[in-house]
């Protein structure tokens, strides 16, 4: 099996002032103690927010050449609530898990923080095999691999109300080597 970028497809923000500005205000908001747990359930049900992650994954590979639909997942959705209630804004061991993650801190909703993800791909650069600087792709890249096939994100409201929106995926993305094959361009590219 091809390696892996970093131990999941998130980057690193300490490469470029846009990226350490970007910790900074996490880093305002999130709690860093672990066995925190969510202050409150989300308002809004789990099949909504289910069906909104599901709805912008799908939306957005469906703007890519040959990128097929995610398929939902209770056990990704299950792991994925498990490490949002953990209230800890750090990636898991996603190579012991098998499963891609993508996490966001602070978003209203499923919509906005896979908007976000997604527009990490303004100026990616398609057809490498591994982009220049995949710190700042990451999330990107993990919502249009071609071969992840299935999805399952949750929520949790942590301490000082902020929402902790995790995203697993499987089989995960973002393998050295793997990139041309699998982040296709934009069908109008």
């Amino acid at each position: 099996m091809a390696e892996r970028m970093g131990p999941s497809p998130h980057y690193s923000r300490k490469y470029s002032p846009r990226a350490r500005a970007m910790d900074y205000l996490i880093s305002a908001f999130t709690l860093r103690t672990e066995g925190s747990v969510p202050r409150r359930a989300l308002q809004q049900t789990s099949a909504a927010y289910a069906q909104q992650s599901l709805d912008t994954h799908n939306y957005y590979r469906s703007r890519h050449q040959s990128t097929a639909p995610l398929r939902w997942s209770s056990t990704l959705e299950a792991d994925a609530q498990a490490w949002a209630n953990r209230c800890v804004f750090e990636h898991a061991n996603n190579g012991a898990t098998g499963q891609g993650e993508n996490l966001a801190w602070g978003y209203s909703d499923a919509k906005s923080a896979i908007d976000a993800y997604y527009s990490e791909g303004a100026g990616y650069a398609y057809g490498v095999s591994q982009p220049a600087d995949w710190y700042s792709v990451g999330h990107f890249t993990q919502v249009v691999w071609r071969s992840t096939t299935d999805l399952g994100c949750a929520v949790a409201t942590c301490n000082g109300g902020q929402q902790f929106h995790v995203c697993r995926y499987y089989p995960p993305g973002n393998y050295v080597g793997e990139y041309a094959e699998n982040v296709l361009p934009p069908i109008w590219h």
